[in-house]
Order: structure tokens, then sequence, then C-alpha cells
């Protein structure tokens, strides 16, 4: 094999790997679309902001964002933030504190999936 020929593979493989890296640390962090319960309640997102729908009604709005695996909702109105457990491919998630201890009793692994 020419030694040309050599180099060459060498920084191409280089290159595959960074690019590689590149994605994985900047890949999205962002939910998009509609997550329903069956509770009635629906929470739809777009780029960093969610707007909840209890039976067909906007009762909620405001941004979210996501570390690990738990998305934190801080709600617009002041009235508090909500966390969820977010599962590993995005496709559902599971309440986990309303910030509210008596909600909580109500509110705690209620199931939103995509829709």
């Amino acid at each position: 094999m020419n030694v040309n020929t050599k180099k060459w593979g060498i920084i191409g493989t280089i290159v595959v790997v960074v690019l590689i890296a590149i994605f994985m640390v900047t890949r999205p962090t962002r939910l998009s679309g509609k997550y329903v319960a069956n509770t009635g309640s629906s929470l739809v997102f777009k780029g960093d902001k969610f707007e909840e729908f209890e039976n067909g009604r906007n009762t909620h709005e405001g941004t979210y964002k996501i570390e690990d695996s738990e998305i934190k909702m801080k709600f617009s109105d002041g009235s508090g933030t909500t966390t969820a457990k977010l599962t590993k491919d995005k496709q559902s998630f599971s309440l986990k504190s309303t910030g509210n201890a008596f909600a909580d009793l109500f509110a705690q692994n209620i199931k939103y999936t995509k829709e």
C-alpha cells in the first residue's frame, strides 16, 4: 500500500470519528409534537416551549428543558415547575413532581405518550 493512501485513510478515519463525536454532543435535546395522557390532558412541545390542554382547552403554557432524562417544565404564569422522567427514546414520560404536595398525590406517575 502506498504511504500517501495510508495517510489519507488515517485522516479519513479521524474525520469520521470527530464528526460522530460532534453529533453525539450536539444532538437535539428538544421534544416536538403532542403527548397525551389517559386523563384527558395533553402537552404540545415546540422548540423550548410547551402548551398544556385539558379536554381540548388550553390551560397552561411555559418553557421546558431536558437534563439527563428529566424534563423540567416552568409555567409562564409563575404557578410553578413540574418535573417528569423521560424515556430514552423520547416517546413517553411520567410526571414526578408538580411542586405542590397535594397535587402530587394525583399527578405522580401520570404517563404521557407521543401521539
